[in-house]
């Protein structure tokens, strides 16, 4: 892959203390070298200038924008991808801007050289400097697509079983049917509000969706009953998260779900169980939880009462605001709700085997 000495001039200036024949020597060692250098790293680099065009790029990022060297050398970034430009180009002026790389940054896409697949790269920007001033932008980026798609297919199963999951869970606990959902509606859209990642908001939205898995092991006549329970049996029901925690801790989802089951009914005062936690001692996905699946039994019906319904059900947490519960996912959840979050005993509810 030739590289000229006029692009890179820029890049490789000798010492200015070198006469002209040692200059010229100085500066083609370094020219060779950096274009071994690129030729044979086993990722894909380059180097555009401050107007995004393509200076110098090696074959393996020629094959991630889906053409040759020659075809893209001169070229604008936004022209060789232009699918994909929207996304970089923030990036890219980031970088400019600020003076600080851009690191590993996961991008997705189509490339050129493989228009039916998705394509996934690691992406890393950093200012080119000489003499003080930035002069363009390096690129670095690695395909890992394979790896991605391995992590969606693991993704994809995972989902499948908790779906099954949480259907066999209603399946003994009627009464509840669609409350696990419901409970991780709400606690993703907490999760959004509060600004989490999507890999935690994934992981909370995995935990809700099956946080009564625990319920497996207790006598669907003590669940299904419609009345007051006894006290061994409430104290039987208690086990639940514990029993959850259990069941699915060996399973690897990327995130703390077996801590988030387990610590779903601890409160903020340590008033809750199994571990009578208290404040931040308890994680933030169950803080989050607790909110939700509090929030849905409330405003739901059960069969030995009406809900709440979704102001009073708020007002209710709101009571319990820094004591019970989180104060800012408390917060959250009524920003939610005034925007619009429809709660349980909002929706269609059956209400007739309801007592007052």
């Amino acid at each position: 892959m030739p590289i000229s000495q006029l692009e890179l001039a820029a890049i490789a200036r000798p010492s200015p203390s070198f006469d002209d024949d040692h200059a010229h020597l100085f500066m083609t060692e370094k020219l060779t070298l950096l274009e071994t250098l690129m030729s044979n790293a086993p990722i894909g680099c380059g180097f555009v200038d401050l107007t995004f065009r393509i200076v110098i790029l090696n074959e393996r990022l020629a094959a991630v924008n889906g053409s040759s060297v020659e075809r893209q050398i001169g070229r604008r970034v936004s022209d060789v991808v232009p699918e994909l430009w929207p996304t970089l180009e923030p990036l890219f002026r980031h970088v400019l801007e600020t003076g600080e790389a851009v690191v590993d940054i996961d991008v997705e896409g189509r490339s050129a050289e493989d228009p039916g697949h998705l394509h996934f790269w690691l992406l890393n920007l950093y200012p080119v400097t000489v003499e003080a001033d930035v002069i363009g932008i390096g690129v670095i980026a690695v395909d890992i697509s394979e790896r991605k798609l391995a992590e969606l297919a693991r993704m994809k199963l995972t989902r499948a079983a908790v779906d099954t999951a949480a259907a066999t869970i209603e399946l003994r606990d009627p009464y509840t049917a669609g409350h696990q959902s419901r409970v991780a509606v709400i606690a993703s859209a907490i999760a959004v509000e509060l600004g989490l990642e999507t890999a935690e908001i994934e992981g909370i939205d995995i935990a809700a969706r099956i946080h009564d898995i625990g319920k497996l092991r207790i006598p669907a006549e003590i669940l299904t009953r419609p009345g007051a329970l006894l006290p061994q049996e409430r104290e039987l029901i208690k086990v639940h998260p514990t029993v959850g925690a259990e069941l699915i801790r060996g399973i690897d989802f990327g995130s703390p779900v077996a801590e988030m089951i387990l610590q779903h009914h601890e409160r903020m005062d340590g008033s809750g169980y199994p571990a009578g936690l208290r404040g931040d001692a308890i994680c933030l996905g169950a803080r989050i939880i607790a909110v939700a699946d509090t929030a849905d039994a409330m405003a739901s019906a059960r069969p030995y009462r009406i809900g709440l319904g979704a102001k009073a059900a708020a007002a209710e947490l709101v009571s319990q605001r820094g004591v019970l519960y989180d104060p800012v996912v408390i917060d959250a959840l009524v920003r939610l709700i005034e925007g619009g979050l429809v709660l349980g005993a909002d929706r269609e509810i059956d209400l007739r085997h309801a007592v007052c």
